[in-house]
């Protein structure tokens, strides 16, 4: 019997998105607010499900919770404004 995980194709479980970075996501030295990275995540979060047929108000109507319970971010590089990051 073969594995749920190897009957599906790879990237199942990847979604990316790009967002540009905008003016108001940036302090006065043109990088990006910590804060704004969590709110990209989410983009991505919310696209993932999208991709899969389950858009946030879909989820609402089918009254399925899908809560944030860790969250654990490592900043390698500043995002700077003009620039476009891939979530």
């Amino acid at each position: 019997m073969k594995r749920i995980k190897d009957r599906i194709g790879p990237g199942w479980d990847a979604a990316t998105i790009s967002l540009p970075v905008r003016f108001n996501e940036v302090d006065a030295m043109d990088v990006v607010w910590h804060g704004h990275y969590i709110a990209w995540c989410e983009c991505g979060r919310e696209a993932w499900y999208g991709e899969r047929g389950l858009p946030y108000r879909r989820m609402q109507a089918l009254d399925i919770a899908a809560p944030i319970v860790r969250l654990q971010a490592e900043y390698l590089a500043p995002a700077r404004g003009g620039e476009v990051v891939q979530v």
